[in-house]
């Protein structure tokens, strides 16, 4: 991950404050996938700012719950349509 990324760990909360526990090595699978949705979540977090749909759909391509266009396309314009009083103009 990134010096700036966030993510969640697990940690021990007492008088003392808080402490992660350690993690350890991370299993190959399991840093990928954690690698590409943190991606997605950089993505998702420009195509707000700057309010661009092509960004919005990378990021959806991105997301290993849709990874393609076809789906990730019409996603974005249907949330777009749907929210756009609440999400304003995107380009």
């Amino acid at each position: 991950m990134r010096p700036g990324d966030v993510v969640e760990v697990s940690c021990v909360v007492d008088r003392d404050g808080v402490r992660p526990l350690p993690i350890g090595a991370i299993p190959e699978a399991q840093e990928l996938l954690m690698r590409q949705v943190k991606l997605y979540e950089r993505l998702t977090v420009e195509a707000i700012a700057k309010r661009s749909r092509g960004t919005a759909v990378a990021a959806l391509m991105a997301h290993p719950l849709v990874l393609s266009y076809s789906r990730a396309k019409p996603l974005v314009d249907e949330y777009l349509d749907a929210h756009g009083p609440y999400v304003g103009e995107w380009n």
